[in-house]
């Protein structure tokens, strides 16, 4: 009968507290610009994950291709200068958000986004309530087939008025602002939510 093999006794691991900044914890050589660096890349993942673009709808708008954006959102981004890094995030920050609709050709695009912004916000707002579809049209006043076309996208019958009442009715409010167009964009119709 053999006996189990003998497992050597380990000491216990031991643990220390690092700076802020793990690049110095790391030994890099220059660590303040490799900390600067990956937050640059922090903010430009949380830009293209908030406006929900591909890497290459991305690409278009830093002047990469998607590969280089690919690498550069999962941590590459030796290649780039600091400069270079701050330059795509202003421009990402700046440029206008990124409209599906007028990539399948609607013919009034800004409008297709603001209806389908209104009804994530309205889906958004049945959740928090928890309310079932069959509740909801009760509340709304709506067929519950209709509502449930609307909430799948289905916004065609649906007018601005008739949505933000809608959404009145869930007890959100809804501020129409008309302001000038920041300079060297063109003017746009969109929905920017408070929360």
């Amino acid at each position: 009968m053999n006996d189990p093999p003998r497992v050597p006794k380990t000491k216990k691991p031991t643990f220390r507290t690092g700076s802020d900044n793990v690049f110095a914890d790391l030994g890099h050589p220059e660590p303040e610009l490799a900390l600067a660096k990956a937050e640059l890349c922090s903010r430009l993942c949380d830009l293209v994950a908030s406006r929900k673009l591909t890497d290459a709808a991305a690409g278009e708008l830093l002047g990469l291709n998607s590969h280089a954006v690919h690498s550069l959102l999962r941590g590459g981004f030796r290649p780039y200068s600091l400069e270079q890094l701050r330059g795509f995030v202003d421009r990402l920050a700046k440029a206008p958000p990124h409209n599906v609709f007028a990539d399948l050709g609607f013919r009034n695009p800004d409008l297709a986004l603001a209806k389908a912004e209104l009804v994530r916000e309205l889906r958004s707002r049945l959740g928090e309530l928890k309310l079932s579809v069959a509740d909801a049209a009760k509340l709304l006043k709506l067929d519950e087939a209709k509502l449930d076309d609307l909430l799948r996208g289905a916004t065609a019958g649906f007018t601005f008025d008739r949505l933000f009442r809608f959404l009145n009715a869930l007890g959100h409010e809804v501020v129409i602002a008309v302001r000038p167009a920041a300079d060297a964009t063109p003017a746009e119709t969109r929905v920017e939510s408070a929360s």
